[in-house]
């Protein structure tokens, strides 16, 4: 017992030296306080136990299966799935007429028909009938009595295809043209005074028969390996009033063939024109062979070749070489695409051509051919989008013996035209842009500007300086069809023969047209149209005046 109080009175004795030595240190030492005195309790873990029963007691389980084999029949039945076939879409059907008649003011009535066989594989049949005139009177310039300015034309004309193989086709036609015009372009210093004396309408008309023949023959070959051929040949029969008698016979063709990846092809071309009237006998006869080649692939093309022309004319044979080459890059996706090119021709001119253009002329008028010396052009189109298209170009033209139509003062009232020839060069600026959303509405903006450098002539006669168009096509829902068309021209200028230093000004002009067609069903249908809806007075010839606002109703009729 004695033991164990000293051995309590020895640890309170070294204990209190401890102490002491602590506060003897503690106040001889510095302390450095790193943070303040931040205290933590450790997270308890806790002993899961669960409650569990020890089973003394097992049982055994022997369990024993015995599985007889049977074989099974299975029967079964295969079912063949037809191939899969790509459908036509439903064709729509034909009718193999249709009849249009219209009448407007003038006095003008329409009457035309069409008739057309079904679908076949062997061959089709076309017919077009019709008849448009007028009996309007009009004005002319500072005469104070109107003047018959009617006119008539007809056409009449068969055209038929024949498919002779799978690889070959021919196409032939026949037509017959009846056109009549007045000559109404007085010059009214020549006209009397007293309305019992002005001219008949019988004394200044002027008519055309026209019958034309054709038969093409063609082949389809897809290979390379076939020569590919398009060839045909054409008789024009034309007589005026006056009994001036035009043949024209014309052969053309196009040969061509792939030599790998070449095509190689030429044009050929023969044409002979004989004009006869009274004593006068006028022959021509013109010869082309037009070699080239074609090579490139998806992003470019090039077309190199040589057109010779033989030019036979009172026994005299001239001969031209042009060049014919024409190259284009597509440089990103269609989106831009530009192009250089240089060519020329012999143009070929003729009576019944010329009428085709200015059907006022006189009639015993032969024309000259005209020679484009060359003609080197460049520009560039493409896609903005695949509603969005463009072009534009710009041309420079050398051209020999180009023919201008002039008043014909050895008549008695000037009344009809001749030409009168200079050297030309000629630039000319042209832009299209074509907005189509879809086939149901589209716009067409173009525009041309000429510049005529002449060599004699004080101006080009006729000839504009620019021209616009605008074009506007609506379709609603195949019922209601819209036609909105604005034509600008510039001023022209006429020859003055009485004052040679003043030419004649043909005012710049308007001329804006609107046509509705409302479709009741699949067989009937109305329309209307609205031409030079500004009522503007213009002349398209010298002293031709032009009708104003012309409007035309009528009804269409398939069966």
């Amino acid at each position: 017992m004695k033991l164990n109080i000293y051995i309590l009175i020895a640890l309170s004795f070294v204990l209190n030296l401890n102490t002491k030595a602590q506060k003897k240190d503690t106040l001889k030492s510095d302390v450095t306080v790193i943070r303040a005195y931040d205290p933590t309790i450790s997270d308890a873990n806790k002993i899961t136990l669960f409650p569990t029963i020890n089973d003394t007691t097992k049982i055994a389980v022997d369990f024993k299966y015995y599985v007889d084999a049977e074989k099974a029949d299975a029967e079964f039945e295969i079912i063949p799935i037809n191939s899969a076939k790509m459908l036509p879409e439903p064709l729509s059907k034909l009718y193999r007429s249709n009849l249009t008649l219209g009448y407007g003011n003038y006095n003008t009535p329409l009457a035309e028909y069409s008739y057309s066989s079904l679908r076949s594989k062997d061959n089709n049949l076309a017919i077009h009938l019709k008849h448009l005139s007028s009996s309007s009177s009009l004005n002319l310039e500072n005469y104070s009595e109107k003047i018959f300015a009617g006119f008539s034309e007809n056409i009449a004309e068969i055209h038929s295809k024949s498919f002779i193989n799978t690889n070959s086709t021919i196409l032939s036609g026949i037509s017959f043209n009846r056109n009549v015009y007045q000559n109404y372009g007085f010059f009214t210093d020549s006209l009397p005074k007293e309305k019992d004396s002005i001219p008949k309408k019988e004394d200044y008309r002027q008519r055309y028969w026209n019958v034309d023949a054709n038969i093409r023959y063609l082949s389809n070959y897809t290979d390379n390996t076939h020569l590919n051929y398009d060839a045909g040949i054409r008789y024009n029969y034309l007589e005026n009033l006056q009994k001036g008698v035009q043949h024209t016979v014309e052969f053309d063709g196009n040969f061509n063939q792939y030599n790998k990846k070449e095509l190689l092809a030429a044009d050929i071309f023969i044409g002979t024109y004989s004009f006869l009237q009274d004593t006068l006998n006028n022959m021509r006869v013109n010869i082309g062979v037009k070699p080239y080649v074609k090579v490139g692939n998806k992003n470019w093309a090039l077309k190199a070749g040589l057109d010779f022309i033989a030019d036979t004319y009172d026994q005299e044979v001239k001969y031209h070489f042009y060049p014919n080459v024409k190259f284009h890059y597509n440089t990103v996706e269609d989106f831009l695409t530009p192009y250089i090119g240089i060519n020329g021709k012999k143009q070929s001119n003729n009576y019944a051509q010329i009428i085709q253009e200015n059907p006022f002329i006189s009639n015993n008028l032969l024309v000259q051919n005209t020679n484009n010396v060359f003609n080197v052009y460049g520009g560039f189109r493409g896609k903005v989008s695949k509603s969005l298209q463009y072009n534009f170009s710009v041309n420079y033209s050398k051209i020999n013996g180009m023919y201008f139509f002039v008043n014909d003062t050895s008549t008695k009232y000037e009344n009809t035209f001749i030409v009168e020839y200079d050297n030309v060069k000629l630039t000319t600026l042209k832009g299209e842009i074509l907005w189509a959303k879809s086939d149901k509405l589209s716009f067409l903006l173009k525009g041309e500007y000429f510049q005529y450098k002449l060599d004699s002539l004080l101006k080009p006669w006729h000839k504009p300086e620019y021209l616009v168009t605008l074009s506007t096509k609506y379709n609603l829902r195949d019922k209601i069809l819209v036609n909105f068309d604005i034509f600008a021209i510039s001023d022209r200028f006429a020859k003055n023969f009485y004052n040679k230093t003043t030419p004649i000004k043909l005012k710049a002009t308007i001329d804006i047209n609107l046509g509705l067609e409302y479709r009741y069903n699949k067989l009937w249908s109305a329309f209307v149209k609205l031409n030079n809806i500004g009522a503007y007075k213009y002349y398209q010839w010298n002293q031709y005046p032009t009708q104003r606002f012309n409007a035309m109703a009528g009804l269409s009729y398939s069966f």
